[in-house]
């Protein structure tokens, strides 16, 4: 899919959820269409509310755990990279 279709899928989840605010399943899918349009922030709320609607849902527990590898991931190559940069 590309981003618009994520953005379209985002909008019908996004009105489907103030119809029905308490389906787990509708916050997962809007989570992962945040997710790949890179808003990850939104998407972890997104995630976080699945599992307090349904705490045994394993797909956003996963996708939680996948956030936090990127994040940490992404905090190591910076450090790796301050240290290449010449001292001052």
């Amino acid at each position: 899919l590309d981003l618009k279709n994520y953005r379209d899928a985002f909008m019908v989840f996004d009105q489907m959820l103030t119809f029905e605010p308490k389906n787990h399943e509708t916050w997962y899918y809007k989570g992962v269409s945040l997710e790949k349009m890179n808003h990850i922030d939104k998407a972890k709320e997104c995630f976080k509310q699945v599992l307090i609607l349904k705490p045994d849902f394993k797909r956003a527990e996963n996708k939680l755990k996948k956030i936090k590898k990127s994040n940490r991931d992404s905090l190591e190559r910076c450090y790796s990279l301050i240290n290449y940069l010449p001292d001052i």
